[in-house]
């Protein structure tokens, strides 16, 4: 309500954020696949007993 009561008082017309908002998951989704992609290289180039032993 107060933001409705504000941007009207400031004739601002309001529109969801949809670009931006799929532009911030695409960002996220990239910088996780980053981030996850140099350990699962060493996981995968050790033996599966020394991974769980390493746990």
């Amino acid at each position: 309500m107060l933001i409705e009561n504000w941007l009207t008082r400031f004739q601002v017309i309001w529109e969801f954020p949809l670009i931006q908002i799929v532009l911030i998951l695409i960002i996220t989704l990239a910088v996780t696949a980053f981030s996850v992609r140099e350990p699962l290289k060493r996981i995968k180039a050790n033996e599966i007993a020394d991974v769980v032993n390493s746990l």
